[in-house]
């Protein structure tokens, strides 16, 4: 489901896909030109998840547990996700935590990209 989440912002800011869902990220960090990494979680209220040493400029989450139905929250300059506040220590791999209420949403990216919804069906 990761290579969907992150194809599909992709598509939704026009912009090149840099995985092929099979090779791990580069050195980069990026799966989609720009900057951006994208991560994926089934849960509904779920948070972005961001790894200190996580080097793209911009991360997004992409939420759904099935192609027919990803919701994309929103995005977060990654600098900006690694507030103190966000941090936690008390999971099996401590990272950043950013709710969704904390994102902005994707069509300020580029601009206006109507996106909050987007149906593969």
């Amino acid at each position: 489901m990761s290579a969907a989440a992150e194809w599909l912002v992709a598509y939704i800011l026009d912009r090149e896909w840099l995985s092929d869902g099979e090779v791990p990220d580069g050195a980069s960090g990026e799966d989609v030109d720009g900057g951006i990494s994208v991560r994926w979680t089934e849960r509904r209220g779920g948070s972005l998840i961001i790894h200190p040493d996580d080097p793209a400029p911009y991360s997004v989450l992409v939420v759904g547990d099935t192609l027919d139905a990803l919701l994309v929250p929103g995005y977060i300059p990654t600098e900006l996700g690694k507030a103190r506040r966000w941090w936690r220590d008390d999971v099996r791999h401590p990272a950043y935590f950013v709710p969704q209420s904390a994102l902005y949403p994707l069509e300020s990216f580029n601009h206006g990209t109507q996106c909050q919804f987007f149906g593969l069906t």
